[in-house]
């Protein structure tokens, strides 16, 4: 990944404000479509009555299928899944998109939209831990005080302080946004490893993480629900709202940020991402009429502060590792062009 905000090194400087203005544009668009998410969600379950388990599965479903018919339209070059791969994909699956879009949708039932994202928002403080527990990366002074300031917006947002008076709050509700971020952080973790695999693109991923996560839903229905928990009935406008949120935030939205790719680099790029709980509170203030409270505002600002401060870290991070080892590749190469060594002179003092 590029560590510049110019895709092109040796672009001249007009050249280089108009690529990074286009892409601020672009991945503020998706931004902006990924936080209409639990707005969707929250509309779906409260005028619908849809429950969690029918949200997440019609939409798994219809993204599976529109996925393979865009395949149908444009056959990817690598698409076949090799035998070592399919239980790991089976797991992404399961636990990136089932475990993940119930918990995430539970929470929006009972949180409502903007606590719910906001408290999803936790998802770096695990992804931070995950990469130091299996990638062993190391953690920074920062990225460990990030963490902190994250957990205490957290407990703002879940208005921990009323939990422990008595007086209000949700235990049950704080547990369950919690969990969703941790479900992201193991998504966020397995899809890296995907990723690094460097054999299939991303959307063939995204393709198989969705068919496998479809598959654990229909038959989790099956068993708790029968046939009937899975049956909905909507009129026009509740099918065009699922089929929106199936194509708008999940596929177009995921597009435009790899869109945006091209222009900004991946740690430029999630800063933005942060203002996804920002807009979701906005949007569901305006359209769904959900209010937070003043403390629970200061605990959106904590956390969004507390991610961008994890961004730079790992951005810093991975700028100096990629500098050392271009210094070690020069140092290689003039190893073996075949000269000799400048002689060091030690100080006789």
């Amino acid at each position: 990944m590029s560590t510049s905000l110019d895709p092109k090194p040796h672009a001249p400087p007009s050249s280089l404000t108009t690529s990074s203005r286009r892409g601020v544009v672009i991945v503020l668009v998706a931004v902006v479509i990924w936080s209409t998410t639990p707005v969707f969600i929250d509309h779906l379950m409260t005028f619908y009555r849809l429950t969690p388990l029918q949200v997440s599965t019609w939409r798994a479903l219809l993204v599976t299928l529109l996925l393979a018919l865009f395949f149908l339209v444009r056959p990817p070059r690598v698409f076949r899944l090799q035998r070592r791969e399919i239980g790991y994909y089976v797991l992404y699956g399961i636990v990136g998109i089932s475990l993940f879009n119930l918990a995430f949708n539970t929470s929006v039932a009972v949180n409502k939209a903007a606590v719910a994202t906001t408290l999803m928002f936790c998802a770096p403080v695990f992804v931070a831990l995950g990469s130091w527990w299996v990638f062993h990366e190391r953690l920074k002074r920062v990225q460990i005080l990030a963490i902190v300031i994250n957990l205490l917006g957290c407990a703002l947002v879940g208005s921990i302080s009323q939990l422990m008076a008595g007086t209000a709050g949700n235990a049950g509700g704080l547990l369950l946004g919690l969990f969703s971020g941790i479900c992201f952080a193991l998504y966020t973790l397995l899809g890296r490893g995907a990723v690094r695999a460097k054999r299939l693109s991303p959307i063939v991923i995204l393709f198989y993480t969705y068919l496998f996560g479809t598959l654990a839903l229909v038959v989790w229905g099956f068993i708790t629900q029968g046939t009937h928990g899975l049956i909905i009935s909507l009129d026009g406008v509740g099918w065009t709202l699922l089929l929106i949120l199936s194509l708008g935030p999940t596929l177009f939205g995921y597009l435009l940020f790899t869109v945006s790719l091209q222009y900004l680099s991946a740690s430029v790029a999630s800063i933005f991402h942060t203002l996804e709980p920002v807009m979701t509170a906005l949007l569901a203030l305006l359209f769904l009429g959900r209010v937070m409270t003043v403390l629970q505002w200061l605990g959106l600002g904590l956390i969004v502060v507390s991610v961008i401060a994890m961004q730079v870290a790992s951005f810093t991070q991975s700028r100096k590792r990629h500098e050392k080892d271009n210094e070690s590749h020069a140092q290689d190469e003039g190893d073996a062009s075949g000269f000799p060594k400048p002689l060091s002179v030690k100080d006789p003092s």
